[in-house]
């Protein structure tokens, strides 16, 4: 096939994927589409640099304090009972962003609630997961192994309709698009361009996906972006090292908002959290406004009826 067939082969297909989102198509419909879009079209394979952290964020749970790491990692396929950017209903998978604020804003942050936000790690000698982008992003923290080779308009253009679909908000289509796009990377064989020329690799194991954060930038100029993962790439590769929990307070005197902490935990060998105070010793130091670290703050009092 000339390259001008495969570009308008290819647009064609765009076209058709587009036209099943908005309509609401079965997943496994646009799913079949998305493989003819991706067919060919180089990706970039990245590792995550040397002492690079990722964060999720909970909501907490009014009147006391997580107890388990479990608690704060994918929930299980059973509780999932709504789409997600790259999830069916009944499906797990393990979201997470490259900062505190950008995951925090996931959640659509309000005042009168707590967040614990967890740190996540590579484990020590596990191997190093393999992460997917399509188009090249000025991340400092992602360390690029294979270099963006320039690319033919066919390729530009299916880089651009994959940015715009993981960037759109998911009222807009339901998510049907990106979980195709999930399925497809997560779940199935993919051949990659390494150093060593085309490899095939394994979608579910070892593979994530970095997409741009759709609200980060009606918080914040800081650049964001958000991490999803199979539940088996995050047991195999990552886990949670330490808990910090916060809440949003209003400055009255810069005029601005603050994030706040109350309490850090460490994560023990069976996995408990050892908060550095009690739920009742947290509460009493909040009433009395006072961050986790004992810094006064007067703004901080009225948060004591929220924790």
């Amino acid at each position: 096939m000339s390259a001008i067939s495969k570009y308008l082969t290819v647009r064609a297909a765009i076209k058709k994927f587009q036209e099943h989102v908005k309509k609401g198509s079965p997943t496994t419909v646009i799913y079949d589409l998305f493989g003819q879009i991706l067919h060919g079209v180089p990706k970039v394979a990245m590792t995550l640099g040397t002492g690079v952290q990722l964060y999720r964020c909970r909501i907490h749970e009014k009147g006391a304090l997580f107890d388990h790491v479990n608690q704060l990692k994918y929930a299980p396929a059973e509780r999932v009972r709504s789409r997600g950017r790259f999830n069916e209903v009944g499906e797990s998978i393990f979201y997470c962003s490259n900062t505190e604020l950008g995951t925090l804003v996931e959640l659509d942050p309000k005042l009168e609630l707590i967040y614990a936000i967890a740190v996540v790690q590579q484990k020590v000698g596990a191997p190093v997961p393999q992460i997917i982008r399509f188009r090249h992003a000025n991340n400092d923290d992602l360390q690029q192994e294979i270099p963006l080779e320039k690319q033919s308009p066919h390729h530009r253009m299916v880089n651009q309709f994959l940015m715009d679909e993981l960037s759109r908000p998911g009222s807009e289509h339901g998510y049907s698009g990106t979980i195709a796009i999930g399925r497809h990377l997560f779940t199935k064989e993919l051949v990659i361009k390494g150093e060593q020329g085309l490899v095939p690799y394994v979608g579910h194991q070892r593979l994530a996906i970095t997409y741009p954060s759709v609200k980060a930038p009606l918080y914040t100029n800081v650049a964001t972006y958000n991490v999803a993962m199979h539940p088996n790439t995050f047991d195999e590769c990552f886990e949670i090292s330490a808990v910090e929990l916060y809440s949003m307070t209003f400055d009255t005197k810069a005029n601005l908002l603050r994030l706040t902490s109350h309490n850090t935990a460490t994560v023990e060998a069976d996995g408990a959290l050892a908060w550095a105070h009690s739920y009742e010793v947290m509460l009493d130091r909040t009433s009395r406004g006072l961050h986790g670290n004992g810094v006064f703050d007067e703004n901080l009092k009225v948060v004591a009826s929220y924790l």
